[in-house]
């Protein structure tokens, strides 16, 4: 789900009605590349702008949430000195340096760059982004890649290829088209699973079956360092979790350390693509109670106040559009034709109103004030406009385009939902009208009115973070999101049958080679948030990510081949108003949580060729 968490800049004072920020208050920072939510590979731009009044000490780089190197400043920014002409050397504002995306692991990441003003005082923007990667992080020599045996297939602006040999690995792989670097780049990277085997022939339901039938690659060098000090990781005497593959370089093995102190981490995060190096022995899960909870007091009262204002129905005024008048007609058409198919599939949920913003400030100022009135209450406007407001007008004149978020205002009277996009726009901030893009458009505010249509339907809201059941884990929340993204672009058309099955395939294969690399982690370890900061205790991020998208989205596709595109779409999310997500599942899909993940993990056992069948693909050609 998009989130203003990368966009939002906070300000020590600020004048949000004026065209520029008054010159004797300014501190702001702006991380435009690695672009939120995008993928990212290979050797890339990190680059942004900061500008303060009492002038710039350095820009620290941060990667999740540890110090990495300081950018170099003082760049030129002629449009920052346009949108500050009171600061002092704000058209010299800008940071830029070619950063290897590829040395870190596959997945989930978060880097903030971090401004230190000359008297002291700090301000942070950040973007969370996916990397794919290859196995080495740097591939070089005339004969490093070999395409005598690759198979391509093309649909829309995508490229499938399939038997890559690339640095004596093989791959599939996704490239997209990118308006902004006018060409292809990787966004997905499966790696033979062969290259890291694990037994998947045991028919036994439970991962402790697995575990004792498993066997590891050969020449694993085990990593003297016990996982198992204040929990049970693995099923090993002295906790060696982890290892080294046999032909895993000396540079990892030298340099990539295990433990909790501040000089372990950092290094960890220098040499976190090292992960790829390694193999782990299968996970014991934490024993969770699946039980729902009892509801609160709290959470009865707001599911009265939500019932009465007809939260979770569907309402008769329709979707509201607030569009800046610069963006390109083709792109306002396409933003609509997601949302309203979207509703139009599966009910007019709100009062909901959408706020596309363009490139012009005096717009975008008039839409933050409008979103501030319509989602705050009057005291609260001033703090809208310093934090979701400016996010709102800094997506015109400064930000690269392609953002956006979900806003739920539950606790107003009435109650009203909010979505915000900005249209993809390139580095010189002009919009897209290339088909790719417009085809992401549709499918960006699709996947986005699901997250709302789960919302009205979360009427029973408050709920403690201990508790269990009402607040949907994290693969049933983007997985289902995903699931309809893909279900709907196939049904109109906007992606062709074929792109839809090659994204299933896709993620199975990246299923499996998740599952040799990390054996028995599942979707059942992130049903609570206890599981989820054990899980990342473990194995970071890269689990969590893969589990949401990945594993999510096929879930959702194998629960709709047992029973039906309406049990997923609607039947069960009627009934999680009233269940809870765990109580629905059990009426709806006819078994316990529990039972389902058992069942779901001896699907995943079988090869993609015996998957695709089970999950209706009887016909598919690469």
């Amino acid at each position: 789900m998009s989130s203003p968490t990368g966009l939002l800049l906070l300000f020590t004072v600020c004048s949000v009605l004026s065209l520029q920020a008054r010159a004797d208050d300014v501190l702001r920072i702006m991380l435009e590349e690695p672009v939120a939510g995008e993928i990212h590979g290979g050797v890339g731009n990190l680059r942004g702008w900061a500008v303060a009044t009492d002038g710039i000490d350095k820009i620290e780089i941060m990667i999740d949430g540890v110090y990495a190197f300081d950018a170099p400043y003082g760049g030129a920014r002629g449009d920052v000195g346009s949108a500050f002409p009171e600061v002092a050397n704000a058209s010299e504002s800008g940071f830029s340096l070619a950063y290897a995306y590829s040395n870190l692991s596959p997945g989930s990441h978060t880097i903030s760059a971090v401004a230190h003003t000359l008297e002291g005082d700090t301000q942070t923007s950040s973007a969370t982004f996916e990397t794919v990667r290859f196995k080495q992080s740097f591939i070089s020599g005339a004969d490093a890649v070999d395409l005598a045996a690759t198979s391509c297939t093309v649909a829309g602006d995508e490229i499938s290829a399939s038997n890559a040999l690339i640095g004596g690995d093989r791959y599939d792989m996704v490239l997209d088209w990118r308006t902004a670097e006018q060409g292809f780049e990787i966004i997905k990277v499966v790696e033979d699973v062969n290259a890291v085997s694990v037994d998947n022939d045991s028919d036994s339901d439970t991962a402790d079956d697995n575990a004792a039938t498993w066997q590891p690659p050969a020449n694993v060098e085990w990593i003297e360092y016990n996982f198992n000090v204040t929990d049970t990781f693995c099923d090993d005497p002295e906790g060696f979790c982890a290892g080294w593959l046999e032909n895993a370089s000396q540079e990892c093995k030298d340099n990539y350390q295990l433990g909790g102190s501040p000089q372990n981490t950092q290094t960890r995060l220098q040499y976190e693509s090292c992960v790829d190096e390694m193999v782990f022995k299968p996970y014991i899960s934490s024993v969770a109670d699946r039980t729902t909870t009892p509801l609160t007091d709290a959470q009865r009262s707001n599911a009265a106040t939500l019932q009465s204002a007809g939260w979770d129905q569907p309402v008769s005024q329709a979707v509201q559009f607030r569009v800046a008048a610069d963006i390109p007609t083709p792109i306002v058409e396409a933003s609509k034709e997601g949302m309203l198919a979207a509703i139009d599939l599966l009910g007019n949920y709100g009062p909901l109103r959408v706020y596309l913003v363009g490139n012009d400030l005096d717009l975008a100022d008039e839409l933050a004030n409008d979103f501030c009135d319509y989602n705050y209450r009057p005291d609260e406007k001033s703090r809208c406009l310093a934090d979701q407001g400016e996010s709102i007008r800094e997506m015109a004149y400064i930000y690269p385009g392609g953002n956006g978020f979900q806003q739920s205002s539950w606790n107003l009277a009435p109650p009203v939902q909010s979505f915000v996009h900005n249209p993809y726009a390139d580095e010189n901030n002009q919009h897209s009208v290339a088909e790719g893009e417009l085809v992401s458009d549709k499918i960006v505010n699709a996947h986005e009115y699901f997250h709302v249509y789960q919302g009205a339907h979360n009427i029973h809201r408050g709920a403690d973070d201990l508790s269990f059941g009402w607040s949907t884990t994290r693969w049933v929340e983007e997985g289902a999101a995903v699931y309809f993204e893909q279900f709907i672009s196939a049904r109109l058309g906007w992606q062709t049958e074929q792109v839809v099955k090659n994204r299933v395939v896709n993620d199975l294969k990246a299923m499996k080679s998740f599952a040799a690399r990390f054996p028995d982690i599942s979707i059942r370890d992130v049903d609570t948030s206890a599981q989820t900061s054990r899980l990342l205790s473990y194995c970071g991020e890269l689990c969590i990510g893969a589990l949401q998208y990945e594993f999510g989205h096929i879930a959702f596709r194998y629960l709709e081949a047992k029973t039906s595109q309406d049990a997923v779409l609607f039947n069960y999310w009627d009934e999680y108003t009233h269940l809870g997500w765990a109580e629905a599942f059990n009426k709806v899909f006819g078994q316990s949580v529990a039972e389902f993940y058992t069942e779901f993990e001896t699907f995943l056992l079988l090869s993609v060729e015996e998957q695709l069948p089970i999950l209706g693909i009887d016909d598919y050609e690469p």
